[in-house]
């Protein structure tokens, strides 16, 4: 009887356990079918429409999710049953435009820097590595984030010495196991010690500038990404250019290198996967909430639990991803040494008793065209640039799109950069529309424009609307440095977008905007004021039309302008000016840039020979002086008329190219506009004796006087700021600002004496005129530091 009931108790056993195996099969059909069913086109559809009718106020949300539902489905696999798909974004270079979902980079940003990321480290000996790991996210990180470093009772007595040295950081948080309790249950504890999103990052990391802004961005491309895990040279599935293989760094080259040429040739896919790596692995808190926390009571000591997490994720319906612009070094297996592969082999097996689909899907990945794509790229740029071609760098000029000498020496240098191998992108703005170009073949090619709702204006420093297009630039161009050349019709917040991003940024001071709006400094009496504003000052000189302060300037920007430039002075890596006066002034104004503003002059080619093109003054006869540019009153349109009343007998022969005055056009002879190539034309035609540069405020170069140089002339140019800086060394007669007769008297005397003359224009003719690949050679020195060096030069 006891053997009958033992036999039955047994077949019912049995039978228990081949129906609790089907219903597990059953269980896991159903889930995967659900998990494919929520990829579908027509459920996603439904959920957006639902979401609208529920929650009205997201409802402007809606086009632009439809916008990327459509465009991400059109690009799905024909066959059904492989669950993964892709978002396909525009390469700028390649066809000329970007996809941009504003909301998404914003939302990232905005995000990360209200709370910051937790990077956590689990941390078992590996001294050297760990050393060179942390110091490098220290290095490389921009963005808001805190280390969280989990001694799981390290051997190497080191250790606890590294470990101590880093609480001094603020925003390190070292966590000491009372036993040693393992990889997983020790990034758990890592998890729960904050609220955060957090990185899982191996102590036998390096990681590379932008990393973690990257991975932030690739992780809120869509709502439903849980994970992100970058490339690497040693990650299994994720390693480049060789899959499943330790990929040592080309000879000569550095890491960082190879992270620039990871990114460049990225186009922001963001394969979907069936599991990341645990080596480095972004996860949103959302997961945490979905799917709960690593499972530590299976696989102990490490591997697979994050193949197990990812799978538990798209059982929710929810999505894994790489980032394919995001490059992070790894020694692999410093922590772990020879137990990998029994701890492999194990914990592998009870995976794929869990998910037997996981096989399958792991080879849809390993055969996906995409990520093949990406590796035979990185594999021939690879290539390539060890043949000789070198690797390139990626350059954003911000300007205006006004006219003048800055724009026009904007494009001198920007040719220079493109020369030597640079991608050269440019993003212009007349106010109410944004251009942004690339630099080929010698032109500027527009690859993007964007008409904006909100208009700059002078009392508007920060944006939405122009941030978002700022960070979405930056990320899709792959922008290393940005060099702003002038913030006149930009708001701020470009530069909160680079540091966030971790660009460096350059700042050209072309002229005083940075003091005041008036640019030039002229108060309200006309007058050169030095940046020293009064009361009395009033309503100010204004040159520049956009600009409108309806109140008292003086007080206006004592008390909305200074402060916040001084706040964005101070996240600049780099400043630039063109003359020892300028540095001065701005120096005065804001002390903490003393020593800090480099003078790097312009340059200027010249097409024609450098010879005298004016003529000698004959006696008693007409003394031509030649004008050029745009003659405003700052340009001292009114000195002019005060020299010329003060010319009784007629000596002085005014000619102007350029823009004038309709009261001064009655007194000159005037030839209308001109292009700044033509200068030596118009010389030649007209023989000038002199050329007058007679504006009332110092300037901060002035292109005239290179171009009078040029041809031989010599200049009048007033005795103040950068124009006397530059008149004293030869070639000038300076004049009084506040003596216009005198000044005429000078000419005269000198026009009179051939001796006299004769000397001013062998000095104009012997002035050094730094030529374009001067002034190119000192930026690409700078742009160099600021890329090879760990901190602000």
């Amino acid at each position: 009887m006891e053997e009958k009931l033992a036999e039955q108790l047994k077949a019912t056993e049995q039978a228990y356990e081949q129906e609790r195996q089907r219903w597990q099969h059953e269980k896991e059909s159903y889930q995967n079918l659900c998990t494919w069913y929520a990829n579908t086109f027509q459920y996603q559809l439904g959920c957006l429409l639902v979401d609208a009718l529920r929650h009205p106020l997201r409802c402007y949300r809606l086009p632009a999710a439809l916008f990327r539902l459509v465009k991400r489905y059109k690009q799905q696999q024909t066959d059904a049953k492989d669950i993964e798909s892709s978002i396909p974004k525009s390469d700028a270079s390649a066809k000329g435009m970007i996809d941009l979902d504003f909301l998404q980079i914003e939302y990232a940003s905005g995000k990360v820097r209200q709370t910051g990321v937790a990077i956590i480290i689990p941390v078992f000996n590996a001294y050297d590595e760990l050393k060179c790991c942390v110091d490098s996210i220290l290095r490389n990180t921009a963005a808001p984030f805190q280390i969280i470093l989990i001694n799981d009772c390290s051997t190497d007595s080191r250790i606890e010495e590294l470990l101590s040295s880093y609480k001094s950081q603020q925003n390190v948080m070292v966590v000491t196991n009372p036993r040693n309790l393992g990889y997983v249950k020790s990034i758990n504890i890592g998890i729960q010690a904050c609220n955060t999103d957090v990185v899982l990052l191996n102590s036998d990391t390096v990681v590379t500038k932008k990393w973690l802004e990257k991975l932030t961005i690739a992780a809120y491309s869509d709502e439903r990404i849980m994970t992100v895990t970058p490339l690497s040279n040693a990650a299994g599935a994720f390693s480049v250019p060789e899959i499943n293989a330790d990929n040592n760094l080309p000879d000569g080259w550095t890491l960082e290198d190879m992270a620039k040429l990871v990114e460049n040739q990225s186009v922001h896919t963001y394969e979907r996967v069936p599991t990341g790596n645990g080596f480095c692995m972004y996860i949103k808190r959302d997961a945490f909430e979905h799917v709960g926390l690593f499972d530590e009571d299976t696989f102990g000591k490490g591997y697979c639990e994050e193949n197990d997490f990812c799978m538990r994720v798209i059982s929710k319906g929810y999505e894994n991803i790489i980032s394919d612009d995001t490059y992070i070094f790894h020694h692999h297996t410093a922590s772990f040494g020879h137990k990998k592969q029994k701890l492999l082999r194990n914990n592998y097996e009870i995976l794929l008793s869990r998910y037997p689909q996981y096989e399958y899907l792991v080879k849809n990945m390993l055969n996906s065209e995409r990520l093949e794509s990406i590796r035979q790229k990185i594999k021939r740029e690879t290539a390539e640039q060890l043949h000789g071609i070198s690797g390139k760098r990626n350059i954003l000029y911000i300007i205006h799109q006004e006219k003048g000498g800055s724009v026009k020496t904007n494009e001198d240098l920007m040719g220079y950069v493109c020369s030597q191998g640079w991608n050269v992108f440019l993003l212009n703005s007349n106010c109410s529309t944004l251009r942004l170009y690339q630099l080929t073949d010698g032109a500027l090619h527009q690859l993007q424009k964007w008409d904006l709702a909100y208009k700059w204006d002078i009392n508007s420093l920060y944006v939405p609307e122009w941030r978002n297009i700022y960070y979405n630039v930056l990320h899709h161009c792959h922008i290393d440095i940005v060099h702003i050349r002038h913030l006149y019709m930009h708001t701020f917040d470009i530069i909160d977008a680079a540091n966030w991003m971790n660009v460096p940024c350059v700042l050209s001071f072309h002229d005083f905007y940075y003091i005041c709006p008036t640019i030039n400094l002229v108060n309200g009496k006309g007058e050169y004021c030095g940046a020293d504003c009064d009361s009395s000052s009033g309503r100010c000189q204004m040159d520049v039309s956009q600009i409108k302060i309806s109140k008292n300037v003086p007080k206006w920007v004592a008390a909305n302008w200074r402060g916040p430039v001084a706040d964005i002075l101070g996240k600049i890596n780099a400043y630039v000016t063109t003359s020892a006066y300028s540095r001065d002034v701005y120096e005065k104004i804001f002390p903490s840039l003393k020593g800090q503003i480099r003078i790097y002059e312009h340059g200027r080619d010249f097409l024609y020979p450098r010879e005298y093109y004016g003529s000698i003054p004959d006696g008693g006869g007409k003394i031509k002086i030649l004008l050029a540019g745009n003659i405003s009153y700052n340009k001292g349109a009114g000195y002019i008329s005060e020299l010329i009343d003060a010319d009784k007998e007629g000596r002085l022969e005014f000619h102007c190219i350029g823009s004038l005055p309709e009261s001064l056009k009655q007194k000159v002879k005037y030839y209308g506009r001109y292009i700044r190539d033509d200068f030596r034309n118009y010389a030649a035609r007209i023989r000038p004796s002199y050329v007058g540069v007679f504006s009332i405020w110092p300037e901060t170069y002035c292109h005239i006087i290179t171009e009078a140089f040029s041809c031989g002339l010599p200049c009048v140019v007033s005795d103040i700021g950068t124009l006397r800086e530059r008149g004293i060394k030869g070639g000038c007669i300076l004049a009084d600002l506040k003596n216009p007769i005198a000044a005429y008297h000078t000419i005269c005397k000198i026009s009179e004496d051939r001796a006299a003359y004769s000397k001013l224009c062998d000095e104009a003719l012997g002035q050094p005129i730094r030529t374009v690949a001067d002034m190119g050679k000192d930026y690409m020195n700078l742009y160099d530091l600021l890329l090879t060096e760990d901190q602000d030069v």
